[in-house]
Parts: structure tokens; sequence; C-alpha cells
């Protein structure tokens, strides 16, 4: 009767006997170290196809750093002009036409500045050696609404690249004395900055990981929200700020508000110092630290974190009249 498993092992005896079996390779006359010479090959598989895979992935790697620094160029894969060089992209519009501006980039910074010409000036400009995207603009006459916008500013090869490409730079130039009445600007990764800006009627700021900083402006209303970026405003004169935040940190310090200050972040803290409110003060986290501190709020305050801590130092307000409250295990320290 057939046995397959007796059948299997006189097959594996029979195999060791014919290894156990003299063989010319255990002669003298071969060299000793050619006497194991089939064993050895296989040891030697292993870090071949070691160094094969580290080859390949090297060879990715400087691929994607080339792609990235504009040593490689596979084609436009997204939509706009891709240019390369140091273009230099600079319009002029007047003024008297251009009441609101509209901007809304993905990775490119965005800077908002004053300037002694007659005109605005839209200025984007890039690092050298990168390849990006030339900017588009549309002029509402009907609105008087300068609108600029693209699908993103930075080319990157959608299968070789490592993020490394510098951000290029949109600057916005206001004549000094002139007012926009509405200015608004949204960006992904990209950074915005408000400079030395006399006065502007309404700006409402949105950035998804880039940082908004806002210095030495006039301004009716300002609206901030990032969500992970740092929020900064220093020396701002206005009729309200409203600020929004998620994770992203606050600094607000040196402002004057005469109706509405309106803080509130997710897990951000918020630091808030040498600020004046005339109306009302609301001041807002749910896990994240409030500190604020040398201020004075002549109306309402109302401060209130869930489960951050709450500092006022040197902070001069109506106590009785203030409402200040987070979870019982939190800290609150009024000096």
């Amino acid at each position: 009767m057939y046995d397959k498993h007796n059948d299997d092992m006189s097959d594996c005896a029979d195999i060791f006997k014919s290894a156990s079996a003299p063989s010319p390779l255990d002669s003298d006359d071969v060299p000793r170290e050619h006497s194991h010479a089939f064993p050895l090959r296989r040891r030697k598989s292993l870090p071949k196809a070691l160094l094969i895979l580290l080859g390949m992935c090297l060879s990715v790697f400087v691929l994607a750093l080339a792609s990235d620094f504009g040593i490689l160029n596979f084609g436009t894969v997204v939509r706009g002009t891709m240019h390369s060089g140091t273009p230099i992209f600079d319009e002029s519009f007047s003024v008297s036409e251009v009441r609101n501006v509209r901007v809304n980039l993905s990775t490119t910074h965005v800077a908002v500045r004053e300037h002694d010409g007659d005109e605005m000036r839209i200025v984007f400009a890039r690092p050298v050696g990168r390849n990006y995207i030339r900017p588009a603009y549309d002029f509402n006459n009907a609105t008087s609404t300068l609108v600029i916008g693209i699908q993103d500013s930075t080319y990157r090869n959608p299968f070789f690249s490592l993020g490394l490409t510098n951000n290029a730079v949109l600057t916005i130039y206001i004549p000094k004395g002139r007012m926009l009445s509405q200015l608004r600007i949204s960006t992904t990764y990209g950074d915005i900055t408000i400079n030395d800006v006399a006065r502007m009627n309404d700006v409402f700021l949105d950035t998804d990981r880039g940082r908004i900083s806002v210095e030495n402006v006039q301004v009716r209303t300002i609206y901030p929200i990032t969500r992970s970026g740092r929020l900064r405003l220093n020396d701002i004169q206005a009729l309200n700020i409203l600020t929004l935040s998620s994770t992203g940190r606050q600094d607000i310090s040196y402002v004057s508000v005469r109706q509405e200050l309106f803080i509130t972040t997710s897990s951000g803290a918020v630091f808030l110092n040498h600020a004046t409110s005339v109306n009302r003060a609301i001041v807002f986290s749910s896990t994240g630290n409030i500190a604020i501190s040398h201020s004075r709020f002549d109306g309402e305050l109302i401060v209130s974190a869930t489960s951050g801590a709450i500092v006022l130092y040197n902070v001069d307000a109506d106590m009785d009249r203030a409402d200040i409250t987070n979870d019982p295990d939190a800290r609150i320290s009024i000096e």
C-alpha cells in the first residue's frame, strides 16, 4: 500500500545519504576557498538584493531632489503657464477704479504694503531656479474688484517631489493715503503679512497652515482665521477685531478696539497684552491657555476657558462685572 509519508521520508533519507557521500569537492586537490562554493553563493544573494533596493531608493531620492530644485522638468501638469529663469510679474492699476481686492492662492506668500506711487501695484516674484505658474488676475468693472487667483503657485512634479521648494511672494502695494473698501486674502500654506498700511475698511484673512502677521494698521474690521498657523497682531487700531484659530497660537499686542474684541481658539494658546477695549471684549478657548496682561477694558469683559488655565496680570477692568470662568480643576490667576 502506498504511504505518502513514508515515501517522502525515504526521499529525504536518500538526499541525506547522497549529501554524506564523498564529493570531488572534498578532495585536497580543490582549493579550500572553493570547497563550499554553493553555500557561499546563497549567502551572497541577500546583500546583493539589499544593494539593489538601496540603489533604487537612492535613485528616487535624487530624482525628487532634482525635480524640486528645477533641475528636471517632466512637463506642465497643472493649469497655468510654467516659467523658469527669473520672471517678474508686475502690473499697475488705478486706485480710483479698484475698491476691492480678492486674493486666492495656495502656497504663495502674500504681502500688503504701502508705497509712494499713485497706482496700485501687484508684484509676483519667485526664488531663482524654481518653476512657478504665473498668477492670473481679473478686474470686475461692475464691483470694482480686482481678483487674483491660481490653482497653485509652485510647479511640483506629482511623481518626484520632496516639497523642498521655496514659496513665491505676491506683494500688493497700495498708494499712501488711499483706502481699500475690502481686502480678502485666502491661502492654503502661504503666509499672509500686512505691514504699515494707514487705512483700510474691512480685511478678511484666511489660511489653513500659513502664518498671519498684521502690524501698524488702521482698519475698521479685521477678521483673521487660521487653522494651525500662528497669528500675530501688533499695533492695530480698529473698530472691530475678530480672530479665530484652531490649534495655532495667537499673539495680540498693542491693539485699540472701539467696539468688539472677540478672540476665540480651540486648543491654541492666547497671549493678549497692552490691549484697550472700549465696549466689549470676549476671549474664549476650549483647551488652550489664556494670558492677559497690561490691558484696560472699559466695557464688558468675558474670559472663558473650558479646561485651559486663565492668567490675568495688571488688568484694569471692573471685575465685579467681568465674567471669568473655566473648569474647576483648571487654574485661574488674577493679579
